[in-house]
């Protein structure tokens, strides 16, 4: 038979566990330290971005190669905004 201190710690250990793996389902980011910043970088509303475009309308998608400008696809518009890394729009092509 089990001393009593012995079947407390075991006890102890179990529910420290439920606790644990509680925390864990409930705030993953925080237990595994998944931590980001969010940064908008265009947008046709004034101040929501570090650059403003009004041309941007309804974005849906985005392409890129290592020797072009982004290209990000405007779904109102049906056009393609071309911007440089530097922010500024280098050019807009009808889709």
């Amino acid at each position: 038979m089990k001393h009593r201190c012995e079947r407390h710690t075991g006890r102890l250990q179990r529910q420290l566990l439920m606790i644990a793996t509680t925390v864990c389902l409930i705030c993953p980011a925080t237990a595994f330290g998944a931590h980001f910043v969010q940064t908008n970088l265009v947008s046709d509303i004034g101040g929501l971005a570090a650059v403003t475009d009004p041309n941007l309308k309804n974005p849906w998608g985005f392409s890129h190669s290592s020797t072009s400008p982004f290209w990000v696809s405007n779904q109102v518009t049906n056009t393609s905004t071309l911007y440089a890394v530097t922010g500024k729009t280098t050019g807009t092509c009808r889709t």
